[in-house]
């Protein structure tokens, strides 16, 4: 009667011992890097943070410094939608330190070259005086440019400002 009992306590060690040695646990180099954003801000359970996993990409804050760098190459060139992103960097720190002066820097070459999201995202900042002076009414210009230009958060801007879109 005993012998059920022993094969039972056997079959239960191997497998205990299996779920330990890693079958039944994945291995953390064995985790889609599909979101590396992920495992750099929540490393997995099973790795210390300052353990380095299999080699994924190198991003800082969100960002990949590579693409940081074409950004930069791309908005140095003229590239509206390349200086509209290197602005949202600035503006929201991604890769570097925020800086809101150099965000609206972007923002409005962007801006200028008729870009509707640097216009609306220009718009903003002259809003809230981040990075310029506050100017409701270069503000609401931006927001009118942008929103003709298809932004419709632009609208709901001129909208919570109680501005018509066409003035």
């Amino acid at each position: 009667m005993r012998k059920p009992l022993v094969w039972s306590a056997l079959v239960i060690i191997i497998a205990a011992g299996a779920v330990l040695g890693g079958l039944a646990c994945p291995r953390t180099d064995a985790i889609p890097q599909a979101s590396v954003a992920t495992r750099v801000m929540n490393p997995p359970i099973n790795e210390p943070a300052s353990t380095p996993t299999a080699t994924p990409p190198t991003v800082i804050a969100g960002i990949q410094p590579e693409v940081l760098a074409r950004y930069r190459t791309e908005a140095a060139a003229g590239d509206a939608g390349a200086q509209d992103n290197l602005a949202v960097c600035y503006e929201q720190g991604l890769g570097l330190a925020a800086d809101p002066a150099q965000a609206a820097f972007w923002y409005r070459k962007a801006a200028e070259q008729g870009f509707a999201p640097a216009q609306y995202h220009l718009g903003e900042c002259l809003e809230r005086g981040l990075g310029v002076p506050r100017d409701l009414t270069q503000a609401v210009d931006l927001y009118r440019r942008a929103a003709g230009n298809g932004i419709s958060q632009a609208k709901v801007a001129l909208d919570r400002l109680g501005t018509p879109p066409h003035g």
